[in-house]
């Protein structure tokens, strides 16, 4: 929520779900004692963006927020009944277990981590997004509109085939064609089109 909040810039729909229920559970008030140091926004490379936020100017925190895989390749830490222990490789595996679990359902994740910072650290740069505390996924459900598997099934009926473009991982893509009656024969990830020309794009 924090994260959310004091990111500058626009603010997507996954934020704002965030700041709408952290509001809805009284989080603004927990909100007015803290105040943003700095900030790093998010980028396609990283795939994450981080704020720095403190309370008492004694101590920093740095708060980040990001793809899964992305994210646990930061996090070396894990907050696990009030408890921090190192993420080990059995733990990582759980948690790609259960982000793969919840896909299948069709929910977008996200993964948080933090860590404290001495408050006189300097700028915060790209190279302090390492040895993070995991400490939970975001899980969204964004289902298709009602109207989507009657849109689809009169484009089949006119003989027009239908692809899909998606920011979604295969996987919740796969959910979403199965939840509105769209036969899927193939999935190619952006590290699969990237590397074709136009021609090989075009028979794909």
């Amino acid at each position: 929520y924090l994260n959310s909040l004091f990111q500058t810039g626009l603010k997507n729909l996954l934020d704002r779900a965030v700041i709408d229920r952290g509001e809805a559970l009284g989080l603004r008030d927990v909100a007015k004692t803290w105040w943003k140091e700095d900030e790093i926004p998010f980028d396609f490379v990283r795939r994450r963006m981080s704020v720095v936020l403190t309370q008492s100017k004694k101590e920093h925190i740095l708060i980040c927020k990001g793809a899964v895989e992305e994210m646990l390749e930061i996090c070396s830490q894990i907050e696990d009944a009030g408890l921090v222990k190192p993420l080990s490789e059995e733990y990582r595996a759980q948690l790609k277990s259960l982000r793969d679990r919840l896909n299948e359902d069709g929910l977008r994740v996200v993964c948080v981590g933090y860590k404290r910072l001495p408050p006189d650290c300097p700028p915060l740069t790209v190279k302090d997004e390492c040895n993070l505390v995991f400490s939970g996924f975001v899980a969204f459900l964004d289902p298709a509109k009602e109207t989507t598997a009657e849109a689809l099934r009169l484009l089949r009926d006119h003989g027009i085939a239908v692809k899909i473009l998606t920011g979604d991982n295969a996987i919740v893509a796969r959910k979403i064609c199965r939840d509105v009656g769209l036969d899927v024969q193939h999935v190619a990830t952006g590290s699969e089109v990237e590397p074709l020309d136009d021609a090989a794009q075009r028979l794909r």
